[in-house]
């Protein structure tokens, strides 16, 4: 009697735990279903839809052909939509093999690919508009690219386009990014060193798996990834607790000694293979090189960054790049008389991108080159 007693009661207590838990899942489930179609209204980072990147297509590029739109953050600040074009790169002109010459190619990472600036307000945007009818300017920017996916880049650049110059925009964590013992984020290229003691240049490849398609259609789950950066949530908190002081130019301040030797190796393997990659001579690639950003706002706090990995990177690149034969251009010295004239800030309060100042003032920097001089206003713009 007992027992069945206990059978009757473990059975009631089971259903009750069952029931518990169907009601939790059904109450998960509509409120993901809420979440979804009230996040359908709003202006969700739904990312570019970076495709699968293999040796038969090595070039990292995003979904053809695709309205989407970027924001920043909880809050999806910077609001802004994104056309990517008939190449897949963000950009609201497609490309052609057939483009009218002079054809300027500029390579970069998510500066350049400048997901939360209007295309027409990007240095791009306004250089194309201004050679529309009697050359191109093509942009092709990756977020995350580094100095050996520029070579990569350029040299599928060359194959495709055929370009006629390049400007190449380095920042702070391009160069020891460059290298596989630094990082192998799948998709890009990059610098291994071989039993030589020579770097070649391999690729990570990248494969787009079911679990990331179901997220790209979901904006319930763009904005957790996106916007929440919900994967990266250790290296988030890590950055925060670190202190400003600890970064400088989007890179850890610290120049340890084997981090600045190796990076070396890594730009001086890049600037020995750029021009056979780009197919042009060296004076046909502008390299721009971005400002300490924030420091450069404050004598003070520029100083105090002048020993830091990103400075003593910058310096290095300019000397070997200029001695090379590249043209070489310094964005700090505009950046700061800006600043001094105007009192703009040429990056935004959340995001350490260029804003609209900041492209504007990258623009003006190529129109006063000599690659721009001698490729669009010689040939007659």
């Amino acid at each position: 009697m007992r027992s069945a007693i206990s059978d009757r009661s473990i059975r009631r207590k089971l259903r009750g735990c069952l029931f518990r838990l169907a009601a939790a899942g059904l109450a998960a489930i509509l409120l993901s279903a809420v979440l979804e179609l009230g996040l359908r209204l709003l202006p969700v980072n739904r990312g570019l839809a970076a495709q699968a990147v293999t040796t038969d297509d090595p070039i990292l590029h995003f979904r053809p052909n695709r309205d989407s739109y970027y924001s920043h953050g909880w809050r999806m600040t910077l609001a802004n939509p994104i056309h990517t074009n008939n190449a897949g790169y963000v950009s609201d002109l497609d490309y052609s093999s057939e483009a009218p010459h002079p054809l300027l190619a500029i390579v970069g990472d998510s500066y350049i690919e400048a997901a939360m600036v209007p295309w027409e307000s990007t240095a791009a945007g306004r250089l194309a508009r201004e050679v529309e009818g009697t050359g191109a300017v093509y942009s092709f920017g990756v977020s995350g690219a580094p100095l050996s996916q520029y070579l990569a880049q350029v040299g599928d650049i060359r194959a495709r386009y055929g370009a006629d110059g390049y400007v190449v925009l380095v920042v702070g964590n391009d160069f020891d990014e460059s290298l596989a013992q630094y990082k192998q984020d799948p998709g890009f290229h990059y610098f291994r060193e071989q039993p030589d003691g020579s770097l070649s240049l391999e690729l990570q490849p990248l494969q787009i798996g079911t679990a990331r398609h179901l997220v790209r259609r979901s904006r319930l789950g763009m904005y957790l990834v996106a916007n929440l950066k919900i994967l990266n949530v250790r290296s988030q908190l890590a950055a925060r607790g670190s202190g400003s002081d600890s970064w400088v130019g989007n890179t850890v301040a610290a120049a340890e000694q084997q981090r600045v030797e190796d990076s070396r190796r890594a730009v001086d393997t890049f600037l020995a293979r750029l021009p056979a990659a780009a197919g042009v001579t060296p004076e046909r690639v502008l390299i721009v090189v971005d400002g300490i950003r924030p420091q450069l706002y404050e004598d003070r706090q520029l100083e105090k960054a002048s020993s830091s990995y990103f400075a003593l990177m910058r310096r290095y690149l300019l000397e070997r790049g200029s001695s090379a034969g590249f043209e070489m251009l310094d964005m700090q010295p505009r950046f700061v008389q800006r600043f001094r004239r105007t009192a703009e800030r040429f990056e935004f309060e959340e995001d350490a991108h260029w804003n609209d100042a900041g492209h504007d003032e990258f623009a003006n920097a190529i129109r006063e080159s000599h690659l721009w001089q001698a490729l669009i206003v010689e040939n007659g713009r």
